[in-house]
């Protein structure tokens, strides 16, 4: 698969999942309105979807940064020439 469709791809699933949530969060924030004691169960349901769309698409959006380049390896200063830190 070529890296611009996969990084489409990527852009079509941050955004539907984030889509997804928000329309979760108007309809919690509703039930919540109306009286949030009668709906637990259904809020409670609520926020395990919620959940389970953001890591979703914060799964995507981890792809999508590397196959853009924008995650770098992690590199300690002390293993950089020039940036170590002098021995004692």
């Amino acid at each position: 698969m070529g890296r611009k469709f996969e990084m489409w791809r990527m852009a079509v699933l941050i955004e539907w999942n984030w889509l997804r949530i928000m329309r979760l969060r108007k309809k919690a924030n509703r039930l919540i309105d109306e009286n949030w004691r009668q709906h637990y169960d259904k809020l409670m349901a609520y926020d395990s979807k919620i959940t389970l769309y953001w890591g979703r698409a914060d799964k995507a959006q981890k792809r999508y940064e590397q196959l853009a380049g924008l995650i770098f390896e992690y590199i300690p200063l002390d293993r950089l020439p020039g940036l170590a830190k002098p021995e004692a």
